[in-house]
């Protein structure tokens, strides 16, 4: 595949996904992670206990 394709292709699959969003109503999101050593929290305050806990 050549450049302009690859790129005509990757824009065909966002529309793809775009339109399949739109016709099922689901929407994007992101979130946050607070990472304390080997642990992951959505949550900052869970990650400060954590943090707290470990230096206690």
């Amino acid at each position: 595949m050549t450049s302009p394709d690859k790129f005509r292709a990757e824009e065909a699959r966002q529309l793809d996904d775009q339109m399949l969003k739109d016709r099922y109503g689901v929407v994007r999101t992101t979130v946050d992670h607070f990472h304390v050593g080997s642990y992951r929290y959505t949550s900052l305050k869970d990650a400060i206990a954590e943090s707290r806990r470990r230096s206690a």
